[in-house]
């Protein structure tokens, strides 16, 4: 996200502001959240409202980070799901048995040579490869699907890269801006 700090700042007493004030910023390890707390107490009034509608734009802005990457995760998450969706199709298929003469472990009926025993095995592996060929056009569909979730991830991840470095630019210039406040 390219915003790595986790500190406080004293910001020195002035002439217009003889008590100075504090603000902490903070990250989450586990979310890479960052949160600014600015204590204004201490801030005459007018640089109080400043500093405060400054502090609101910073957790807009970390908020907007947080929600586009809920939206990656809540995608990637799908994308899995595609996966193992995609996986189950292929155990199925590749379980479907082929039924053949003199087979072992299978009844002499189907197993044995006569002409009823092969009509029966022509008609047992003609419904599994039918079953085969609708499995796999259905797991067609979930692997077009998942090429699709893969697409609309990359996409959101790109954007959540552009808002990441657009708020990171507005960030610095607003430390730049509350630097001026409390000169």
């Amino acid at each position: 996200m390219g915003i790595n700090i986790s500190q406080g700042y004293d910001i020195e007493p002035s002439t217009n502001n003889p008590q100075g004030a504090f603000v902490y910023v903070s990250q989450d390890p586990n979310t890479g959240v960052n949160t600014a707390n600015i204590d204004v107490s201490s801030l005459n009034k007018n640089h109080a409202l400043k500093t405060s509608e400054l502090n609101r734009i910073y957790e807009m802005l970390v908020k907007m980070i947080g929600i586009l990457q809920e939206v990656a995760v809540a995608e990637a998450d799908q994308l899995k799901f595609l996966n193992k969706w995609q996986q189950a199709y292929t155990d199925k298929m590749s379980q479907v048995p082929t039924f053949v003469q003199n087979q072992p472990g299978m009844p002499r009926d189907i197993s044995g040579q006569e002409s009823e025993a092969s009509a029966l095995r022509q008609d047992l592996n003609q419904s599994g490869s039918e079953w085969t060929q609708k499995m796999q056009s259905r797991l067609n569909i979930v692997q077009d699907t998942a090429k699709a979730q893969q697409t609309t991830l990359s996409q959101t991840q790109n954007a959540i890269d552009q808002q990441s470095s657009l708020a990171t630019s507005i960030i610095q210039q607003m430390n730049t801006i509350l630097a001026s406040i409390f000169r």
